[in-house]
C-alpha cells in the first residue's frame, strides 16, 4: 500500500476517492474515524496498492492541482 494523499480536509477526500474510482482504482482511507472525532485535527490519508501509485498520484496532481 502507498499513500498518495493526506488532508484533514472531508471534501478532497470525498472528491479524490471518486476520481480515483472512476479510474478504476481502488482507494483506502485510514484514520477516517479519528478525524471525525477529533474534528479534522488528524489528517486522513488515501492509500492505494502499489502498481496504481503512479497512475493515481497523476490524477490526483492534475485534478487537485497541487503536486503530491
Amino acid at each position: 500500500m502507498k499513500q498518495v494523499l493526506t488532508t484533514t480536509d472531508p471534501i478532497e477526500i470525498t472528491f479524490a476517492k471518486s476520481l480515483l474510482a472512476d479510474a478504476g482504482i481502488e482507494s483506502f482511507v485510514l484514520h477516517a474515524a479519528m478525524s471525525s472525532m477529533y474534528s479534522g485535527a488528524i489528517p486522513q490519508i488515501i492509500s492505494v496498492i502499489d502498481e496504481d501509485e503512479a497512475q493515481a498520484r497523476a490524477i490526483l496532481t492534475e485534478h487537485l492541482k497541487r503536486q503530491l
